[in-house]
């Protein structure tokens, strides 16, 4: 038996062509693979958006110490001027 790979095995369009309703474990293998194909669809997106976020907390950290510098220049000003 020649040796198949799952990935490419799952991604074919099963069914049947018999006219009787299909069984649970065909509907259930069904869903399992349209649960995939909308995962493998999610995640560019996913990878994306953690990128994203990992950006977004280096600018607030940056932003966060920015604001500290500047509240301690004009705490000095204010003591200076006063």
């Amino acid at each position: 038996m020649p040796w198949q790979n799952y990935r490419d095995e799952s991604r074919k369009q099963w069914g049947v062509t018999q006219n009787g309703s299909l069984d649970i474990e065909q509907i259930n293998c069904g869903a399992i693979l349209r649960i995939a194909d909308a995962v493998e669809k999610m995640a560019p997106s996913v990878t994306a958006l953690s990128a994203e976020n990992v950006r977004l907390k280096q600018q607030n950290e940056t932003l966060i110490r920015s604001n500290r510098a500047l509240r301690a220049i004009n705490q000095k000003h204010k003591i200076n001027h006063a």
